[in-house]
């Protein structure tokens, strides 16, 4: 055995088409099938096993592949620090201005704020899109009511799961949360300290417990805000989340009832819930433009997520169920989706997909998400 850590002072890929490790820094190749030289340094009689350390140079690096290449920018305050928000899947860059100013009691002006675009998104290098008219409109509703929407819906995802596995073979393969731990550690050698803080929220919650489990003697202080439970990675916490999701979706819809002399939707909680499921039946039955039901199902679920933006959202649905207008639910929808570009979308797919096993069987998904429905 030659352990990675002895085959140079860098992080190591594996290139699928190449059959070769390669140093994300210097493009150092070790391809299969080298011969090399090492040097024994240890050996265990009662197991036979020999650990080596290599004594040959590595394989010039390609010139014509791309160096994997993350996207960073920092904020310089005082002490490092850095932050990790939603997704997976979601960019950075822009997080260093947007938080440090609204820590309370001015404490954020203290850190040197640095954030990042993760492996495959925005300004990292390169940037995942497997299909960018993934979410062109309209789309047919999600709920697989009929045998023909169900095979709409399998053959779709098929599809696009292979067009990412086709077209970044070995991004997909060194995109897990643990391999944005190992660049967040890089990134805080780059900066030449031993210990950083860590501030995320959401999918950054369990990017920092990642972090923390790889690397505790780095870590300063951490906080974390809306915590996703690392027991639960992924699939048992999506289900978590569709509780959540049930949830506010119903005090949303209790607001909205507040608000009927303003939007006309429904007096009650449950006859606002049946006025939403009747404007998804009727846009099943009949997109209006590029508004399908998913697109209305995906703009709507913005009100599981954030309050700031409930009162134009209301806005939209009114105009949308009074006036048969979709011109505002599709600019909501558009705000939430990104039509035309699926990067976020691939990139959240291929972290939790290769972050932990998920049952592979649909008939098993239909009846955990059934009882789901159930209760």
């Amino acid at each position: 055995l030659c352990p990675v850590s002895k085959l140079g002072g860098e992080y190591f890929v594996h290139d699928d088409k190449s059959h070769a490790l390669v140093g994300e820094r210097t493009g150092a190749r070790w391809p299969l099938g080298m011969r090399v030289s090492v040097k024994l340094v240890e050996a265990t009689p009662i197991t036979g096993g020999l650990l080596f350390e290599m004594v040959s140079e590595p394989a010039a690096a390609d010139p014509n592949a791309p160096r994997p290449r993350l996207g960073m920018r920092a904020r310089n305050d005082r002490r490092p620090d850095s932050s990790r928000g939603g997704g997976p899947g979601a960019p950075g860059l822009d997080l260093p201005s947007s938080l440090a100013p609204f820590v309370p009691g001015g404490v954020g002006a203290d850190y040197d704020w640095v954030s990042w675009d993760p492996r495959g998104v925005g300004a990292s290098h390169p940037a995942m899109h497997c299909n960018n008219a993934y979410f062109k409109g309209p789309r047919r509703r999600y709920n697989p009511s009929s045998a023909k929407v169900l095979h709409y819906w399998l053959s779709r995802t098929k599809k696009y799961a292979n067009a990412c596995a086709k077209k970044y073979p070995t991004l997909i393969n060194n995109l897990s949360t643990r391999d944005s731990a190992r660049d967040m550690d890089r990134i805080r050698r780059a900066l030449g300290v031993n210990k950083i803080s860590f501030y995320g929220f959401s999918y950054g919650t369990y990017l920092g417990q990642v972090y923390s489990t790889l690397y505790p003697s780095h870590l300063k202080y951490m906080v974390l805000d809306s915590t996703v439970d690392p027991r639960r990675v992924w699939w048992g916490a999506n289900l978590d989340q569709d509780k959540a999701f049930e949830r506010n979706i119903k005090i949303y819809f209790t607001w909205v009832a507040k608000w009927d002399s303003v939007y006309h939707l429904g007096s009650s909680e449950k006859s606002v819930y049946l006025r939403y499921s009747s404007d998804l039946v009727q846009l099943s039955m009949k997109a209006k433009g590029k508004l399908g039901p998913d697109e209305f199902a995906d703009a709507m679920t913005s009100a599981a997520y954030y309050r700031f933006g409930w009162t134009d959202l209301a806005r939209a649905w009114r105009a949308l169920d009074a006036r048969h207008k979709a011109g505002q639910m599709l600019k909501q929808y558009r705000e939430v989706d990104l039509p035309g570009d699926d990067n976020e979308f691939a990139v959240y797919s291929g972290v939790q997909c290769t972050d932990a096993h998920w049952p592979r069987s649909w008939k098993f998904w239909h009846k955990v998400n059934s009882d789901y429905a159930a209760k």
